[in-house]
């Protein structure tokens, strides 16, 4: 539509024009060539943009999303009053492509000092993660807390550790287009689940995530 109207003002005004003297006063003919060739310049324009919107649409892309990772597991030690905390997560691709060059930086602080937020180091991959596959790429976390003893039931305080986790990745092995995700987490001490950050926690402690990150 955009081409016939191009087009069509274009043949329309230089007809005008040329027939007022301002235009060169060329045969109608070429003017109305001239329009022709814009109108399909710009169709062929429009066919080749939306020709690639539809290969990338085919395509696809890779898309890493969280996999089981909101079992915690706690063994108690009660020679030592100690809880050993251990979770995971892990990722998985749900995307139409496979992802490569996986990357994961997983950083955390108490709700109560968020300023101490601390990046663990890096994990990479070098393996090709395949979609639709139960194959799962990331790193397991873990910590100790101490417990009391009262009314036969362990008591643990409900100490919040805030988590952030960043992974990125890309469509192709080299040279290839690079996505990021990133979640937000929040784990209380004495409970069995990881939980998700509230949108104040993530304000107080989002500042710092950035820091650490260098953005």
């Amino acid at each position: 539509m955009v081409g016939v109207i191009l087009s069509g003002l274009y043949t329309a005004g230089s007809l005008i024009l040329s027939a007022q003297g301002v235009f060169p006063n060329w045969p109608w003919q070429l003017h109305c060539l001239i329009g022709f060739i814009i109108f399909a310049g710009i169709m062929v324009w429009t066919i080749v943009d939306k020709q690639s919107d539809i290969n990338n649409l085919k395509s696809g892309r890779p898309e890493l999303t969280l996999g089981k990772t909101m079992g915690v597991n706690r063994k108690v030690d009660e020679r030592t009053s100690e809880i050993k905390i251990e979770f995971n997560l892990f990722f998985r691709n749900i995307g139409t492509k496979a992802a490569h060059k996986f990357h994961s930086r997983i950083g955390y602080a108490q709700d109560s000092d968020v300023s101490k937020f601390k990046l663990l180091n890096e994990k990479t991959s070098v393996n090709r993660i395949d979609c639709d596959n139960d194959f799962e790429v990331g790193e397991s976390l873990s910590g100790i807390v101490k417990y009391i003893e009262k009314d036969g039931k362990k008591i643990v305080s409900p100490v919040i550790t805030l988590i952030h986790c960043m992974v990125s990745y890309s469509d192709s092995p080299s040279n290839g287009k690079l996505y990021k995700e990133e979640w937000w987490f929040s784990y209380r001490a004495d409970q069995k689940y990881l939980g998700i950050m509230s949108e104040k926690q993530k304000t107080s402690l989002e500042p710092y995530v950035r820091k650490a990150y260098g953005e």
